[in-house]
């Protein structure tokens, strides 16, 4: 299973890696966390991303951080199955 892309964001208790994923049954963001003691993932299928920005963007509204309009799932073309 091929990775398409892959960012890494590290902190000083975990490192957090986001891959876009390609299988047989199309495509998928992965995140993992590992921390010092313990390894985290979740699954999430690609058509499902611009509900996942739409809800990450409200979070970030409610905690009065401020995004840029371009990150808004409406303002995003859709990544397509091949």
């Amino acid at each position: 299973m091929p990775t398409l892309c892959s960012k890494k964001f590290t902190n000083p208790f975990k490192t957090v890696f986001i891959d876009l994923k390609d299988s047989a049954s199309g495509r998928f963001i992965q995140f993992a966390a590992y921390g010092k003691f313990d390894r985290q993932t979740i699954t999430i299928d690609a058509s499902d991303l611009p509900a996942v920005l739409e809800t990450l963007c409200d979070f970030a509204e409610a905690a009065g951080i401020e995004l840029p309009s371009q990150l808004r799932p409406a303002n995003l073309s859709v990544i397509q199955r091949e």
